[in-house]
C-alpha cells in the first residue's frame, strides 16, 4: 500500500504531495489498512487529529478488471473458434501456461 500525503506548506501556501512509503500489507480489510496507516502516521510523528483527507482503494478496481479479463478471454476464444470453423481451418484453443512453467519453481 502506498502512503502519500498531500499538505499545505505554511511558509509558501502551496499544496505539496509526497510519497512517504510503500507498506507491505498482508490483509485487505478496512480495519487492517486503517491500523497500518495510523501506525505509519505515528511513526512519522503525525497526529491523525491534524489530518484531513480521503483514502483511495484501487484494489476494488483491479478485482473488477481481473474478472472482466477472464470474461473477455472466454469471449475471444469463442469468437476465434467460430471464425476458424467458418473458414474451415483447424482451431486448437491455447492452453494456459503458468508462471511456474515459464520461470521454473525457483529451485
Amino acid at each position: 500500500m502506498s502512503v502519500i500525503l498531500r499538505y499545505c506548506c505554511t511558509s509558501t501556501g502551496r499544496i505539496k504531495e509526497n510519497l512517504i512509503e510503500f507498506l507491505a500489507v498482508t490483509e485487505m480489510t478496512g480495519e487492517y489498512l486503517t491500523n497500518a496507516m495510523l501506525g505509519e502516521l505515528e511513526k512519522n510523528g503525525l497526529d491523525i487529529e491534524n489530518c484531513r483527507g480521503q483514502g483511495c482503494d484501487s484494489r476494488a478496481n483491479v478485482t473488477v478488471l481481473e474478472a472482466k479479463r477472464e470474461e473477455f478471454m472466454d469471449d475471444a476464444l469463442i469468437y476465434a473458434q467460430r471464425s476458424c470453423e467458418e473458414l474451415e481451418i483447424s482451431f486448437e484453443p491455447p492452453r494456459r501456461i503458468s508462471g511456474k512453467e515459464i520461470f521454473g519453481d525457483g529451485n
